[in-house]
């Protein structure tokens, strides 16, 4: 399992690394992943505050779900300045222009079917965002991999597919039930 969470955490320095400014001057340092189900919540981040190369990054603690449904939600910072900057308020300013790709990757390939995650907030124009979702376990499981959250920059072509558009961040998070 050692050998197993470093790849996981190798594979989320490379795909950080190609972190992008959001706006003219603005770095995503960190992403918060925050995890509800009844009532009660928990959270992980990754966080790099000097951007790409330079000190190693702060790697996301492996998020423990439950079984049934839970909702996630994603918050973007800039915390390399003095005044840690929400660019989570900027996103949602400019819905029309973002996406938040989802994607549950199993350790183990049969286990695709074991986690549903699906978008559940919408920009302006009724096409989904993703800053939001819910996380369907299925009942009886248990599984271990990762979800990867990207944050797709779309200005004028989004469609709710995640292959249009630049990523503006990506992480890995691992999570297990």
């Amino acid at each position: 399992m050692k050998k197993h969470s470093f790849i996981i955490i190798a594979a989320s320095t490379l795909l950080f690394a190609s972190c992008e400014r959001h706006e003219e001057g603005e770095l995503i340092t960190t992403v918060e992943f925050i995890v509800s189900h009844s009532g009660s919540s928990t959270q992980t981040q990754f966080e790099d505050l000097d951007g790409p190369g330079g000190q190693d990054p702060n790697f996301p603690d492996t998020l423990v779900l439950n079984i049934g449904q839970s909702q996630a939600e994603l918050k973007f910072w800039n915390k390399s300045l003095s005044s840690p900057i929400s660019i989570t308020d900027e996103i949602l300013e400019e819905a029309e222009d973002h996406l938040v790709c989802w994607d549950w990757i199993p350790d183990q390939p049969d286990d695709q079917d074991l986690m549903n995650i699906s978008r559940t907030d919408k920009d302006p124009k009724g096409l989904e965002l993703g800053m939001k979702a819910d996380l369907n376990v299925k009942s009886g499981s248990s599984g271990t991999g990762i979800i990867r959250c990207t944050l797709k920059h779309q200005p004028g072509i989004k469609t709710g597919s995640c292959a249009l558009g630049e990523t503006d961040v990506e992480v890995n998070f691992p999570v297990r039930w």
